[in-house]
């Protein structure tokens, strides 16, 4: 859900817990293997889950809004998440690549300072040979809005992407420039350009990707689309 953070779980040594969730809609990730705690027995014990993951988040969630109360709670939501260490490195946790989130909480960085820039696609429109429906074959243009929530951001450009072989970008780039926070853009003049091959199915999601690339600054972002399924009302 937008405005949301959604939280997935690792293991004492940055793991991807392979009985967690992992997906595109994952914004960071936080311990939830063998996590102490207390029971009901007056003592402590240790437990397993996203559950446990969770809270330590909103707990990283008030700390970051005592530390910085001007901040709204997306901004909240963001600082946690651009802060956050890259764990993809780790392990087998590049056999996850983009759905474990932007990286592991870090309370430490999440409270200390808000230099770090976030760009986000904040909504998008897209117009194909048939209005809003997606067949197999079509050419869609994709036109983006996006917002730096947090530090400025020099020189950013981004870029559009797809992991499904059958999607083909042919304008995949947008330059942004500058964006100071609050600041917005959109690319309605320079919309991304997209193919849809003639192995696309009816009603098959498609995935992309954006990547954020600035002075010192890097991100990604994913969002979807269904393509028109095989019975629809006109």
């Amino acid at each position: 859900f937008d405005n949301v953070i959604s939280v997935g779980a690792t293991d004492m040594a940055d793991n991807f817990a392979t009985w967690a969730t992992h997906s595109y809609y994952i914004d960071v990730m936080a311990p939830g293997q063998a996590v102490y705690t207390t029971n009901n027995d007056n003592g402590y014990q240790r437990g397993w889950g996203t559950s446990y993951s969770t809270p330590q988040v909103a707990g990283a969630a008030a700390l970051v809004r005592t530390r910085f109360p001007d901040l709204s709670a997306r901004q909240v939501m963001e600082q946690i998440r651009v802060s956050s260490d890259d764990i993809y490195d780790v392990g087998s946790n590049m056999d996850y690549y983009g759905r474990l989130g932007k990286g592991r909480l870090n309370v430490e960085q999440a409270v200390s300072g808000i230099n770090t820039p976030s760009v986000r696609q904040v909504e998008y429109q897209y117009l194909t040979s048939f209005d809003q429906y997606l067949f197999s074959g079509d050419t869609l243009q994709i036109s983006s809005a996006f917002k730096n929530y947090l530090g400025p951001a020099p020189k950013v450009n981004v870029t559009l992407s797809s992991p499904i072989e059958n999607v083909h970008v042919d304008k995949e780039s947008y330059y942004i420039g500058n964006l100071g926070t609050g600041d917005e853009a959109f690319n309605e003049d320079e919309p991304f350009i997209v193919r849809l091959g003639d192995e696309v199915v009816p009603g098959e999601r498609l995935v992309f990707r954006l990547d954020f690339e600035g002075e010192d600054y890097s991100d990604f972002q994913h969002f979807t689309m269904i393509t028109t399924p095989e019975y629809f009302p006109v």
